[in-house]
Formats: C-alpha cells, sequence, structure tokens
C-alpha cells in the first residue's frame, strides 16, 4: 500500500491530476494505493490526524507528498513531522519544491527521498526499490539520504512521457471537484504539460519544462465526454500553461467537447482570426491571460515577449467581439520601479473600466529559484529561507489578502516598498467599486467570499 498526499489548503478547484497519474501508474504495477488531497483553507489539523489514522491500520509502504512552493510547502512539512513523530514510514517528496530544491528538503529530517520532476516513472521506480529492498543508487532524478548519514542528490530532472499515460478515470470519484461557477456545474482537466516560452518568473524555466508535450485528442474527448455522464458537469476548466499553444488541436478538443470551458492563451495569439474561432466556437465563458505587467521596461527584462500597446489590442479585440477574460498580473518584481508598479495599477484599472467589470488578478512576486529573476533577487538582497518549512512565508497572493499563517505571504522583498503596492492595491480596489459590473460579477463575489473565508480562519487560529 501507497500513501499519495497533496496538502493545497486554498485550490479547490483543481483536481490534482499528478497524483491520478501516478496512481494510474501504480495500478499498472499491481500496487494499491490511496489519495488524500486536502483543498481548502482550514481544517488542516484534522486532516493530519485522518491520514496518520489510516496509516496506523494500513501500515502503508511509503508515503508520497506532492509538494509546491508556499502553503503547501508549509503544511506539508508539518504532517511531514507529524508522520515521523508517530509512525516509521519512508516520506517522499515529489512537485515543484522539491524539485527546485532539492538540497535543502534532503536535509530535513522528516524527509527521507526526493522525487525531481515528473513522477509517473521516477517515482514508481523509488517504490520498487523499496518492496524489493534495492539501493538507490541507479535511479536518475532522486535525492536520498544512505545509511551512514551521506546525502545524494541528482542533477536529472524526470519528464514522463506524458502522452503514453493511461488515466483511468472510472476509479476515481471527482464528486468533490464539481463546482458551481457563473451557472456551471464545472471541472478541471488538463490536456498537455509544459510552456515553450521564456518568461523569467516562471517556475518551467526552473523546472526544465519547456518542452511542450501533449495527450492523445481522442484520449481527451473520451475523458470529457465521461465527466460529462458522469457528474452531469457542463463547463471544464483546462488548467493547461497554455492551451492554445498549437491553436488547431485546441480548437479541435474545444469544438467537439460540446460543453463549456475555460483556458489559458497569449495575449501574441489574439488576433482578429483567433477571436473569429472563439465566438464562432459560442461556447468559452472565460479566457485566462498573463498580462504580468502594464510597464513596457518590466515585460522587456521578464522576456515576457509582448509590449503593452499588443495587451491593448488585445483588450480591445476581446471586447469586440464580447469575449470575457481574466488577466493575471505581478508586481513587486526585482528591477521594478515604483513608477513601474504604478503603470500596472493604472492599466487594470482602464482594463476594467473598458470591460466594465472586474478581470484583474494581482499578485506579488514569487521567487522560484532556478530563475532568472530569483537570481535577480538574490543580487539585490533577497536571502533564501532557512528550512523547508519557512518556504510558507512566500506566497503571491499573501501579501495583498492576508494569511492564515504567522508570517505567510510576507516575503521580505528588498528590492521594493511594501507600503507602497498595499497603497496602490487599495486605489485599484476602490476603483473597482464604480464599475457597472461589480456586484453581480460572480468572479468578484468569489474573491470577496474567499478573502472574508482567509480572514476569519486567521482570527479563528489566533484565539485558539
Amino acid at each position: 500500500m501507497i500513501y499519495l498526499v497533496k496538502i493545497d489548503s486554498g485550490w479547490s478547484q483543481y483536481i490534482p491530476y499528478g497524483l491520478f497519474f501516478i496512481g494510474s501508474r501504480l495500478t499498472e504495477n499491481n500496487i494499491p494505493y490511496k489519495i488524500f488531497h486536502h483543498a481548502s483553507p482550514g481544517g488542516e489539523k484534522t486532516f493530519f490526524k485522518k491520514v496518520i489514522a489510516s496509516a496506523k491500520k494500513d501500515k502503508p509502504l511509503a508515503i508520497g507528498c506532492s509538494v509546491t512552493t508556499g502553503r503547501s510547502t508549509y503544511y506539508s512539512a508539518l504532517f511531514s513531522k507529524l508522520v515521523k513523530a508517530k509512525l516509521n514510514i519512508p516520506i517522499i517528496w515529489g512537485g515543484v519544491h522539491p524539485t527546485i530544491v532539492p538540497e535543502q528538503c534532503i536535509q530535513e529530517d522528516y524527509i527521507d527521498i526526493v522525487c525531481r520532476g515528473e513522477g509517473e516513472e521516477v517515482f514508481i521506480e523509488v517504490i520498487m526499490a523499496l518492496e524489493e529492498k534495492k539501493d538507490f543508487s541507479k535511479i536518475d532524478g532522486i535525492a536520498y539520504k544512505e545509511p551512514s548519514g551521506k546525502k545524494n542528490i541528482s542533477t536529472v530532472i524526470r519528464h514522463a512521457s506524458f502522452g503514453t499515460i493511461h488515466l483511468d478515470l472510472e476509479r476515481f470519484d471527482f464528486s468533490s471537484y464539481v463546482e458551481q461557477v457563473s451557472g456551471h456545474r464545472k471541472l478541471s482537466y488538463i490536456t498537455s504539460r509544459g510552456c515553450p516560452y521564456n518568461c523569467a518568473f516562471c517556475c518551467n524555466q526552473a523546472l526544465d519544462n519547456k518542452k511542450y508535450r501533449t495527450y492523445p485528442t481522442e484520449k481527451v474527448l473520451s475523458d470529457i465526454e465521461y465527466l460529462k455522464e458522469k457528474y452531469k458537469v457542463t463547463a471544464i476548466q483546462f488548467c493547461d500553461d497554455n492551451l492554445f499553444v498549437h491553436r488547431d488541436r485546441a480548437f479541435d478538443i474545444v469544438n467537439k467537447i460540446e460543453c463549456d470551458w475555460f483556458g489559458a492563451t497569449r495575449v501574441t495569439y489574439i488576433n482578429d482570426e483567433f477571436c473569429k474561432r472563439i465566438k464562432d466556437n459560442g461556447r468559452c465563458y472565460r479566457l485566462l491571460i498573463g498580462g504580468e505587467s502594464g510597464s513596457d521596461s518590466t515585460l522587456r527584462r521578464i522576456e515576457k515577449g509582448q509590449t503593452v500597446n499588443e495587451m491593448k489590442k488585445a483588450l480591445y479585440l476581446l471586447k469586440k467581439y464580447d469575449i470575457y477574460a481574466i488577466w493575471c498580473f505581478i508586481v513587486g518584481m526585482p528591477g521594478e520601479t515604483l513608477e513601474d508598479i504604478q503603470e500596472t495599477f493604472d492599466f487594470v484599472i482602464e482594463m476594467e473600466r473598458l470591460y466594465e467589470r472586474p478581470c484583474g488578478k494581482i499578485g506579488t512576486f514569487m521567487p522560484y529559484p532556478g530563475t532568472p529573476l530569483f537570481e535577480c533577487a538574490m543580487k539585490m538582497g533577497w536571502k533564501i529561507p532557512c528550512s523547508t518549512e519557512e518556504w510558507g512565508t512566500i506566497e503571491s497572493f499573501g501579501l495583498l489578502i492576508g494569511s492564515p499563517i504567522k508570517g505567510y505571504g510576507k516575503m521580505q522583498r528588498t528590492w521594493t516598498d511594501y507600503d507602497f503596492i498595499i497603497r496602490e492595491h487599495e486605489r485599484y480596489l476602490k476603483a473597482r467599486k464604480f464599475l457597472p459590473d461589480y456586484k453581480k460579477s460572480s468572479a468578484e463575489s468569489n474573491e470577496i467570499k474567499g478573502i472574508k473565508y482567509k480572514v476569519m480562519n486567521y482570527l479563528k487560529r489566533w484565539i485558539a
């Protein structure tokens, strides 16, 4: 028996497909497993107790934790410590965070093995070695401790053959992931991995994940048809980094699934032909676009490959074709001036006035080791957290919406002005209140509910 665990504490709409893909591979190798996923903020201690109580009965061979940088790192560390204190079970960490900082992770007493990269192959090899009581010296893409205490760290980041992975949806129950959004019954789905672009802030740079790989179209269509029938789904949220890298493939999929959909694209893809194809499809209820900055100097510095003028043209085209999009922006990046930051808030305010509804999402810079902007941050005085648990103080949206973790989201940014960013954010929220569609916007309503929920949990924890 193998346990697969993911602690997100705030991203409930995303099915942890990485765990389900690994689970399918375990099934192929006749290895039983259980998946435990904690998605909503709050209740982490109860979740820990549930998994540990189950583990005492099942006595799993190992517990694998899928970990991303931020809140997931913090809670995964607490969980792993608790497991080590109560049970003698090997703890294996995989996912974004241990892939990019394996040296620090393997130093922790509560982490026995680190899998680097995509886990469908390397994790299985580690489990087989544990079952057969073999050493790990011949397994690429891992960090591990020898009995002598010596740490071995592979420089290899493993990638799976994504197109050959068989996801057995009938084996899993996704009913708890169905969300009611904008009148839809929505589930998430992923059709590809990787992104071929060079954004200097993106963890794909550190993960060596620029090669774009796709799941077979016929498999995508059959999976979505199953999800529609089984869970009465009326909308699919595509969680690909960029759904439209291969435009014809993407449109082939969205034109055949016969349900509404939401997916990510790039500013540079948006032209008359693209918008016309979206409009002719008639089922796109939202696009996701990385605007990143309203400053041309910042866009050049982060190698985004787009300009403010191109973003404005895209805005007017989307308005012309009545296509709704959520635009994501980042402030507080190394090298940004206060004027650059102000230009970003100005751009988002003007954009929302054009749309006449909230459509911007503004976060603060998150430094991923191995990315060009991480190196810039280090040169400008930022110091890497001293322990794995301390990475929980880093979160893209923690600065602007508050946090349930003491110090969480309050990463010291030596190169920018905290107070200035907060004042600009308050100016932006004030401007939002005058939008005609402000009160009835489901996006805004969900954001406000989410903030209130986080604040209440934060207060509860302090009182406790």
